[in-house]
């Protein structure tokens, strides 16, 4: 996403229009960087550190969304756009749990792609232990949106069935 003016720092918005008059000053870059990036980061490290201490394993998981239609921004935009997408990083425990993900959701009679449209899924820096499953899911806005608003059934629904692939996960 840095290639496209959207990585740590945004500079442009979804449909590539800047978002400042002028570009960030290293200053202010690293400004937010040390007063956000870093201490979200740090927290995720430490959050994930403690679920494989406790309990000897962990999920972490990335939720997004995304539209129908291809945005400007999309570094993919002839892949597939399923009605919900899994991405995972081709570790075991993460592809194992995202497969579970995949059949709670197609059972359910979800349209379901794995790293199609978006790729991967956030790990914490420095911590590669094969027992964190990090697992990213993307929903396709019209799942859960109908005309633009909030679709409470849709809505309960899809929430439903990822708490089984939540609890599934962990068994």
């Amino acid at each position: 996403m840095n290639k496209v003016g959207m990585g740590v720092i945004y500079d442009v918005d979804a449909d590539m229009n800047p978002l400042y008059e002028h570009p960030i000053s290293g200053n202010e870059r690293r400004f937010r960087l040390q007063s956000l990036y870093w201490p979200y980061h740090d927290e995720l490290v430490r959050q994930s550190q403690y679920m494989l201490n406790r309990y000897g394993y962990g999920l972490l998981l990335d939720l997004h969304s995304y539209s129908k239609t291809a945005l400007p921004y999309e570094l993919h935009k002839e892949d597939a756009r399923p009605g919900i997408c899994i991405g995972h990083n081709g570790d075991r425990y993460g592809e194992h749990v995202a497969e579970i993900f995949r059949k709670v959701l197609e059972s359910a009679g979800y349209e379901v792609g794995f790293n199609q449209t978006f790729k991967g899924a956030v790990r914490p820096n420095g911590i590669d232990s094969p027992h964190l499953a990090c697992v990213m899911i993307e929903i396709r806005k019209d799942q859960y949106l109908d005309d633009g608003k909030l679709d409470e059934e849709k809505t309960d629904r899809l929430t439903g069935i990822l708490a089984q692939g939540i609890r599934a996960s962990i068994k």
